[in-house]
């Protein structure tokens, strides 16, 4: 189920107007069903007639209604997903549980960190590829271009090559090696991580490092200092008007030396992997508040040993508006 967030500041005023014309024109289209029904029943006694026409009118009736209180409704629904005593946040909830736990049961049941950056990745493309060749040949037998198709015929194949000759995996690698590990010493260490996989990359935790194959960025684990979740904005138009905001969700990770990282990461896996680097790492502090935040900026080596307690630390994911 998708979840959108509307922010009434940003609606627009000629979205609403739109959105009225389309609740009046649907009432005007009902009352006209309603009044044919009328001269069904006056006018050739048909009772049949009637309750069809009756039936549309209130379609139509209904769906104007509606359109009238759309806006309304969308923007109590998302103030309602922040809400934890509402019904759909709990039914968020539930769902991102689910999905936690799909990631979770997986996390340990993986193969080598060059079958998951190769291998997989290969996979994936080849059948794009193969997809794609084949829809781009079905649509010029039939005389219809695709400009999306022509580059998509292009650029999975250069994808699938990269991939099979372990081009993310090389740089992987000499991300290990910037802390004197060998190949052989990273698929060992790999091999022992929680990895979770995101499509063709992996976000892994292991006892000594935390690896982000998208991000091409290897941490040891024992310099992480802090972590915690959050979250930007972004704002989607349709044609010119506002039509909802979208939550695009980050896995946050500050290290002794000061180094604030941020890598894309589902909501339902961060808090998954905020516990694997808490139980891998020394005394990592998680969860965010801004007086962890000027701890943080001013004495970055000292965060670890710093006394937290009276800090009031927010554990639900953050507005990243201050990064």
């Amino acid at each position: 189920m998708s979840y959108n967030y509307i922010d009434p500041s940003k609606a627009d005023a000629k979205k609403r107007r739109s959105t009225a014309a389309s609740g009046i024109f649907s009432i005007i289209i009902g009352c006209l069903f309603l009044a044919g029904g009328i001269f069904f029943l006056c006018a050739l006694k048909s009772i049949g007639g009637l309750i069809v026409m009756l039936i549309f009118a209130l379609v139509f009736i209904g769906a104007g209604f509606y359109f009238f209180r759309q806006p309304k409704i969308q923007e109590q629904r998302s103030a309602a997903m922040d809400d934890p005593n509402s019904r759909i946040y709990q039914k968020r909830q539930a769902e991102l549980a689910k999905s936690r736990e799909k990631y979770e049961k997986a996390a340990e049941n993986h193969g080598s960190l060059k079958s998951v950056l190769c291998r997989r990745t290969a996979l994936v493309y080849g059948i794009g590829t193969l997809l794609f060749w084949a829809l781009s040949a079905i649509f010029f037998l039939i005389g219809i271009f695709f400009p999306f198709l022509v580059i998509m015929d292009v650029l999975c194949p250069i994808i699938l090559i990269s991939a099979l000759f372990g081009r993310q995996y090389r740089k992987i690698m000499q991300e290990y090696a910037l802390f004197g590990v060998d190949r052989a010493e990273a698929e060992q260490d790999f091999a022992e991580s929680r990895a979770y996989l995101l499509s063709t990359d992996v976000l892994a935790v292991s006892r000594r490092f935390f690896v982000a194959s998208a991000a091409n960025i290897v941490l040891p684990t024992d310099q992480v200092v802090w972590t915690f979740s959050g979250y930007r904005n972004e704002d989607v138009y349709k044609s010119g008007m506002y039509s909802h905001t979208k939550r695009t969700y980050l896995l946050i990770i500050g290290l002794s030396n000061g180094d604030l990282y941020q890598f894309l990461c589902p909501e339902e896996l961060c808090s998954l992997i905020i516990s694997d680097l808490c139980s891998a790492g020394v005394s990592v502090q998680s969860g965010y508040s801004d007086a962890l935040l000027d701890l943080f900026r001013k004495n970055p080596d000292q965060f670890r040993n710093t006394e937290k307690t009276g800090f009031s630390v927010q554990k639900e994911p953050v507005l990243l508006d201050k990064f």
